[in-house]
């Protein structure tokens, strides 16, 4: 009998042992889930970007930037000790569907901050939305300097070069390779033409002369009449906004023309940044990348080669300025919330006005009006002339900043610098 009661105490026993086991192992569990901030509600961010259309590639581009900066966030215990959340919307083809995405973020979500839109006319859409809910917008795409005024500014924040930047670099190019006057061709889009009047003001100043200014709708795919005016026109030099395919379908036809190929063409905001692209250019083309220079929002530094490989290694696809400045978004607005020590958006939005951050898109400082600083060390863009060895290989080739340039811009015609 008391083999049998023994026998019964020691399988109550075990089970008792298993059962304090599984209950402890289940609170160690939940420990572990609250100090990594697993288990707890997490913190939203929205985010608008192209993910069908025309810009789609560019809308993936930024939405890999910004997972990638979430995912090393919660990976290191999240914020204020909750996990982030994206919650992403297609931005979709006009400002009416950017809206409705925003709508269904701030008022069905309930998000306090937002990445995006990409478009600058989208931004200009929903900011009375979002300037009304107090929810921080960070731009990471979007350059329009007109949209950085008070009141509506208030809980907006640009991470990303404006307008006047481009314009900036632009002239910086043009006076590298010596050209007296130039052609402007860009989408029509608000942005492009402040860009488009800002680089005629400061080339004025440098007595560089503007031809001719042309925008084309986003939807276009044949630039005849374009390439056909910069051929009879014959200028120095060519600048040129088209994002996504546009810009890809504009080089091919504009390399095709015996004319157009031999001016060097300054793309500034395109696709051509990645190899593959630039090399499907080439391949349709004979030597259609040759005359080629290319303009990026990013700003190097000293951490977007390894941001670079994270990205490689993460998404497949090489350092890209979209994901860079979307990644730098992210990061921005996780530290200035650190440093809030709320979510409340009034006071982080006064925490990014204390922003000294360097990532891989560059150094953002926040300017009063919360563009960031541009000039040397902090926000310039980086150039690159693509030369094209005699294998057919294409090397992207840094010819400013100065303060990282690796070579400087040679005249494929003679083979030597420009003059």
């Amino acid at each position: 009998m008391r083999r049998k009661d023994r026998a019964i105490s020691r399988a109550l026993l075990i089970v008792i042992i298993i059962i304090i086991a599984i209950v402890g192992a289940g609170i160690g569990y939940s420990l572990y889930n609250l100090s990594s901030g697993k288990g707890k509600k997490p913190i939203l961010i929205g985010m608008i970007t192209p993910l069908s259309g025309t810009f789609a590639p560019d809308g993936q581009l930024t939405l890999y930037g910004a997972e990638l900066a979430i995912n090393q966030t919660n990976a290191n215990g999240g914020v204020l000790g909750r996990p982030l959340k994206l919650l992403v919307q297609d931005e979709g083809p006009s400002s009416s569907t950017a809206l409705s995405a925003a709508q269904i973020l701030v008022l069905q979500d309930n998000v306090s901050f937002l990445i995006g839109p990409f478009f600058s006319g989208d931004v200009a859409a929903v900011l009375p939305l979002t300037y009304s809910h107090k929810v921080i917008e960070i731009l990471t795409v979007s350059s329009l300097d007109a949209l950085m005024k008070p009141p509506l500014n208030e809980y907006l924040f640009r991470v990303t070069l404006p307008d006047m930047g481009y314009a900036y670099m632009a002239v910086q190019w043009l006076r590298m390779i010596g050209a007296k006057n130039f052609d402007f061709m860009a989408e029509d889009y608000l942005y492009a033409h402040e860009v488009a009047n800002e680089t005629i003001a400061l080339a004025k100043q440098y007595n560089i002369t503007p031809i001719s200014v042309n925008f084309y709708p986003g939807s276009a795919t044949d630039y005849t009449s374009a390439i056909n005016q910069i051929a009879s026109e014959k200028p120095d030099a060519v600048i040129v906004i088209m994002e996504g395919t546009n810009g890809i379908d504009f080089q091919k036809q504009y390399a095709a023309n015996p004319i157009t190929s031999k001016i060097p063409v300054l793309h500034l905001e395109s696709l051509l940044d990645d190899p593959s692209q630039a090399q499907s250019v080439d391949a349709a083309v004979p030597d259609g990348m040759q005359y080629v220079f290319l303009g990026e929002i990013s700003t190097l530094t000293n951490v977007s080669q390894s941001f670079g490989k994270e990205l490689q290694s993460a998404y497949g696809i090489p350092y890209n300025h979209y994901a860079a400045d979307a990644y730098d978004g992210v990061m921005v607005l996780v530290q200035a919330i650190e440093r809030a020590g709320s979510l409340n958006t009034t006071a982080v939005a006064k925490a990014l006005m204390e922003t000294n951050y360097v990532g891989p898109g560059g150094h953002i400082v926040f300017q009063d009006n919360h563009n960031p600083i541009i000039g040397p060390g902090y926000l310039t863009g980086t150039m690159y002339q693509v030369t094209v060895q005699p294998n057919g290989n294409l090397v992207y080739n840094i010819i400013w900043p100065e303060n990282v340039a690796n070579f400087t811009p040679i005249n494929p015609a003679t083979g030597k610098p420009y003059s």
